[in-house]
């Protein structure tokens, strides 16, 4: 997985990309911005706000808070540009990892579902209920056969 910083044009091409915009005046305009922002974003002549970098993200479908976190990378200096930059990497690595053990759970679901749902439950025994390999179910009152 790619862990580099997304600069100003990561984000302006993808939000070009999800938005149908064929030039970057229509995305300057989409932004509230006259004249020609996107040039000088590229250029590292300026900066955006953290409000319209926030905006900006989720033009382009990505995730305004790691976009922040790239902006304040893109906005510091020294010692505190590498601590963003670790701190980008940490976030990445572990939103992939989350989206790993979300799709492991996706996957799973159906099988566990079918073993939970043979079993009615209520309110009188409502409890927390474990599904073990051998396919039954343990609850903190009594065990149920597969």
């Amino acid at each position: 997985m790619n862990t580099e910083h997304r600069d100003y044009s990561y984000y302006i091409e993808k939000a070009k990309q999800v938005q149908g915009f064929k030039t970057d005046l229509q995305l300057n305009q989409e932004l509230g911005f006259k004249g020609s922002v996107a040039s000088l974003l590229r250029n590292g002549k300026m900066h955006l706000s953290d409000d319209s970098m926030h905006k900006l993200a989720l033009l382009g479908n990505e995730n305004p808070e790691l976009a922040l976190m790239d902006l304040n990378y893109m906005r510091a200096e020294g010692e505190a540009k590498m601590t963003y930059k670790k701190m980008i990497d940490i976030l990445r690595r572990s939103m992939h990892m989350l989206s790993v053990v979300i799709l492991l759970m996706v996957v799973s679901a159906p099988a566990n579902a079918a073993v939970v749902s043979a079993f009615p439950l209520s309110v009188a025994n409502a409890g927390l209920y474990i599904i073990t390999s051998a396919g039954c179910c343990l609850s903190a009152f009594q065990e149920y056969p597969p």
